[in-house]
């Protein structure tokens, strides 16, 4: 008997490390596929619904989709149903072995409080780590495009499945731990009651007050029993909500529709823009806007407020595709390139500069090949050596608003030289006059073979950038042409020139 008993726990011993490893290998093979495919996905979802929107599916959806699989809910389900009747016939048998029965199961869901108090610092450990991949996951969809445009994904994939690593094997450990305290502090009490049992009835069999064949029925009656208590409390629930999580898993997954296919650049064919309109809720936001950015060429685009720049520059990233009309980039059209061909290409500068939580060369040179000849040479022109060997904080909260910016700027000129062409999406806003000046002139300088757009509301910027403008009034293009050409011929522009200056003609 003891030798059956010993098996038993061995076996239960190992049973329980291998089941711990291969189900959150599993639920974590789940996590980096949907997470890994996300790092793809266009970026005007995250601004509908938000990062945290998306990571909640990444991070809590994948575990939880998962539970119902190791809750044997139908077994479970179907032996409680015999619970019942089982202690009544028990009742009627013997009363003593009623009260046993009674007492096992009262010590199985008492388990689950002492169980609780046990693990309470091992769950509080492994959910910091579990927040800090939480964080990490809102942080890099935060800055998607960030990563997107410098070929920062792999770097921080690499980041990612070290989290997930660390992660992983402290609740796998916890896991084993919660197993074996199962074998030690459930299993083998109830072993003891098996034996207790069996003394009890064997007293009974000698007597003549009991048959064997009752033993053999109550022996197997107490596994019936026994068999669906631990944990059934948990079971409906876990169901349910399993259910939801793998639906939105799996809508969030089906949804995303990435592009693999190589597209080859055409020569002399930058960017070209035919008939592009664009509506949102019934609201105009461009109409039947044309043009052609050829080589050698810097298209400044101006207008006023509430006029569409912005979602102009948006079409020609592919960060909008709900548009009519064509636009093209390097020859291609722009539906056939996924967002790391979009920026192998174009070199672009948003507005916003966002800063992860890392060091000077993290920020600036991103995901792209180190050089530190030109790493050197950017933070000296910028004036950003006073920030090597330092962390910059969460969304650079240990920085100036100006340090951003240059930053921002650093990035660009970092690889502006490599690239086909360039967008600048309104650099320097919120910057004054005199850091304007001297980051214009740098800017000005990393451009100079490159052709490309600016938009601006900044004239200075427009001027000193571009080599033609296009004004935009009413959602469409109203005229282009030189600076001084349109302030003759333009009233739009002439508007548009006095409220930057404060000076002009209005008719």
């Amino acid at each position: 008997m003891f030798e059956i008993f010993l098996f038993n726990y061995v076996c239960g011993i190992i049973g329980t490390y291998i089941s711990s490893r291969k189900s959150l290998e599993l639920g974590f093979k789940l996590h980096e596929k949907v997470f890994t495919k996300s790092l793809s996905m266009n970026y005007r979802l995250i601004a509908l619904k938000g990062s945290g929107y998306y990571s909640q599916i990444i991070n809590n959806d994948t575990g939880s989709s998962l539970d119902v699989f190791s809750s044997n809910l139908l077994y479970n389900t179907i032996t409680l149903l015999r619970v019942i009747p089982i202690l009544l016939t028990i009742y009627i048998w013997d009363k003593n072995i009623f009260i046993i029965f009674i007492v096992s199961m009262t010590s199985t869901f008492i388990y689950h409080n002492f169980l609780t108090g046990i693990f309470n610092k091992y769950y509080t450990a492994m959910n910091k780590k579990s927040s800090r991949l939480y964080s990490f996951m809102n942080e890099t969809l935060d800055n998607l495009m960030l990563l997107n445009i410098y070929n920062y994904i792999a770097i921080r994939l690499k980041e990612y499945r070290k989290l997930t690593s660390d992660l992983k094997k402290d609740q796998a450990n916890l896991n084993i731990k919660h197993g074996l305290l199962k074998i030690f502090a459930m299993d083998i009490p109830s072993g003891f009651v098996s034996v207790l049992l069996l003394i009890y009835c064997f007293k009974k069999i000698q007597s003549g007050e009991m048959l064997i064949g009752r033993y053999l029925a109550i022996t197997y009656y107490y596994s019936l029993l026994m068999a669906p208590v631990e944990g059934l409390k948990y079971l409906s629930e876990s169901a349910v909500s399993s259910s939801i999580h793998i639906k939105r898993v799996l809508n969030f997954y089906n949804n995303l529709k990435i592009k693999n296919n190589k597209i080859e650049s055409k020569e002399n064919r930058f960017i070209e823009v035919e008939n592009l309109s664009l509506v949102r809720e019934e609201r105009v936001i461009l109409s039947d806007i044309s043009f052609k950015l050829k080589k050698n060429s810097r298209i400044g685009i101006v207008g006023l407020s509430g006029e569409g720049k912005s979602s102009l520059i948006s079409c020609l990233l592919g960060l909008e595709s709900d548009f009519e009309g064509k636009v093209k980039l390097l020859g291609n059209d722009i539906a056939e390139y996924n967002f790391n061909q979009i920026f192998a290409n174009v070199e672009y500068l948003p507005q916003k500069a966002e800063i992860l939580n890392k060091g000077i060369v993290d920020n600036l040179v991103l995901g792209r090949q180190f050089d530190q000849d030109k790493f050197e040479k950017t933070i000296r022109e910028l004036n950003l050596e006073d920030l090597k060997g330092r962390e910059l904080g969460i969304n650079g909260s240990f920085i100036s608003g100006g340090e951003k910016s240059r930053i921002n700027i650093g990035r660009f000129i970092y690889s502006a030289e490599d690239k086909s062409l360039f967008v600048i999406d309104e650099p320097f806003t919120g910057l004054d006059s005199i850091l304007k000046n001297v980051l214009l002139k740098k800017l000005k300088k990393s451009i100079k073979n490159t052709p490309g757009l600016i938009i601006s509301h900044d004239l200075d910027v427009i001027k000193e950038l571009s080599s033609e403008i296009i004004v935009l009034h009413n959602n469409k293009i109203s005229c282009s042409g030189s600076y001084d050409e349109l302030l003759q011929k333009s009233n739009i522009f002439r508007e548009i020139n006095y409220n930057f200056y404060k000076k002009g003609d209005y008719s």
